[in-house]
């Protein structure tokens, strides 16, 4: 599928993952750019602890115990509310019935209802407001919200993520900072938490709190993502045009296919699509993916982008769906002055599926995680450098592929 886009920036193509000519390399070594020997030391300093990095400073906000009384009482609220006859009230009737798919609506529209984890007494969780200098630090700087939350059966929580996404930009090189936040929620004007309930709504909220720290080149990534190469080309495309905003490789920006409307016939329910389309006075054109994209806060479009997102968050509706807050900025970046931001990059982030071995070599920026693979955090954390890391990766050969194959 050819990849025609309104926008300057072009797309970028992955090349390896599944194709003939990234098993190719593989098999002749050529992706292998360092000779056995300089491998072999490396790894060896590694284990020994002598290969050396920046260290990172991370500054620590204070939470003042009423804000977690607070958080306490709105898990409290949230938790009333009946999202099952919600979604029941908006599904299309040839879904009422499938199971699957009805249940697929209740667990993103209950993402803020029963979900979304501010503070966990029971296991001692409380939350954290943080800011890491990663590198020499700099002006751009990456978001990450992370709840206490867990995959259902598991105990590991998101939160537990953000380390890991702080060694894997050192590894990379990145020159700047993350702002964080483990469990809490972002209240940059004072009134957001009030509307907690809205599934992922938090987004937005993250880069207000961090241009009030100073930081006008913000990247949003999900907790469950993993750097995989220099990310300065996304803070690029940020300065250059104010923002991006990353489509379905498969549903393209603009294209009136089958699949596009068949992802609005299977994900949106069509009170909630009538309701956009009539707040932006125009059909919805696009399929942005949310858990990648970027913002240049101050931009004076961006700064009317925010304001018509605050609008749609308190009316709640236009957030139940099955891709909540993606189906809100696929509905924004349909509007002439915000149609430009829309890209396609189709090595933005791995799937899952995708061995990270693979997703380095074919040049995807992020490898998306499973929280229920504990075998990759111990690789996280010996993070020592990208020839050590795929080293180490490459040495657990198909057992690792075995072991990781349980857990799909």
């Amino acid at each position: 599928m050819g990849c025609k886009n309104e926008s300057p920036v072009k797309c970028e193509k992955s090349r390896g993952v599944g194709s003939k000519l990234g098993r190719g390399r593989a098999r002749r070594g050529r992706s292998v750019k360092m000779s056995i020997l300089p491998r072999f030391f490396l790894l060896v300093l590694s284990v020994s602890g002598m290969v050396v990095r920046a260290e990172t400073e991370t500054t620590i906000f204070p939470i003042a115990d009423t804000d977690i009384a607070r958080y306490v009482e709105s898990r409290r609220a949230r938790r009333a509310i009946d999202m099952d006859n919600i979604v029941r009230r908006y599904i299309k009737r040839k879904y009422l019935h499938d199971e699957k798919r009805f249940n697929n609506f209740l667990w993103r529209c209950s993402a803020g209802t029963q979900r979304t984890t501010m503070v966990d007494e029971s296991r001692g969780l409380y939350p954290e407001r943080g800011l890491v200098t990663i590198g020499s630090g700099g002006e751009r700087c990456v978001v990450v919200y992370a709840s206490f939350d867990t995959k259902p059966g598991g105990d590991r929580t998101y939160a537990q993520c953000v380390e890991k996404i702080i060694a894997s930009l050192e590894n990379v090189g990145f020159n700047g900072h993350l702002y964080y936040r483990k469990g809490g929620y972002p209240e940059p004007e004072g009134w957001e938490l009030e509307y907690a309930d809205v599934p992922y709504a938090f987004k937005i909220w993250m880069f207000k709190e961090a241009y009030e720290l100073g930081f006008s080149s913000c990247l949003w990534i999900d907790s469950v993502d993993m750097a995989n190469r220099p990310v300065d080309p996304l803070f690029e495309i940020i300065e250059k045009q104010g923002a991006f905003f990353i489509t379905y490789p498969s549903i393209r920006a603009g294209r009136q296919s089958e699949d596009f409307y068949l992802f609005f016939d299977r994900y949106v329910f069509p009170e909630v699509q009538q309701v956009l389309e009539n707040f932006v006075g125009t059909p919805i054109r696009h399929c942005i993916w949310a858990n990648l994209f970027g913002l240049k806060m101050g931009d004076e479009r961006v700064r009317s982008f925010i304001d018509r997102y605050d609008m749609l968050v308190k009316r709640r509706i236009p957030f139940y769906s099955g891709a909540p807050e993606e189906i809100v900025f696929s509905a924004l970046c349909s509007l002439p002055e915000f149609n430009p931001w829309v890209i396609c990059l189709r090595t933005a982030v791995a799937n899952v599926e995708t061995e990270i071995t693979k997703a380095r070599r074919a040049k995807y920026y992020f490898s998306r995680l499973c929280l229920e693979r504990p075998e990759l955090d111990s690789v996280v954390r010996s993070l020592k450098g990208p020839v050590v890391f795929e080293q180490k990766l490459r040495s657990q050969g198909r057992r690792r592929r075995k072991k990781m194959d349980r857990y799909e």
